[in-house]
């Protein structure tokens, strides 16, 4: 098991998941790994929800969870899905400290 996939299973993440989704392919997933964690929607994100655009935010964040999901990073996706809930109803009150904290999940899967 390489480096990112052990520091994966550390944290938590769906390790089941992620070998069955890669067909156990861990280089093609460090590879899907890295596009992802250089999205720019992170960014993106918060920049609509620092300007109310909610649909555009839905959009950004809900893809961004399936993104999540399908890379078997679990926390990082039960902070999104706290993000995408509110958005789907129309509501962004409250967000932008949410959005920090997934913003900090990131980071951290970012400096492995």
């Amino acid at each position: 098991m390489g480096d990112l996939m052990a520091a994966l299973e550390q944290r938590g993440c769906d390790m089941r998941g992620i070998q069955d989704r890669f067909l156990g392919d861990e280089a093609f997933y460090a590879e899907c790994f890295e596009q992802f964690m250089s999205d720019e929607g992170f960014r993106l994100l918060g920049e609509q929800l620092c300007a109310h655009k909610v649909r555009e935010a839905f959009d950004t964040a809900h893809t961004l969870k399936g993104l999540a999901s399908n890379m078997g990073l679990t926390d990082l996706f039960n902070h999104l899905v706290v993000i995408v809930e509110p958005l789907r109803k129309g509501c962004d009150d409250g967000l932008l400290p949410v959005y920090e904290e997934m913003l900090a999940c990131y980071e951290t899967y970012r400096a492995l």
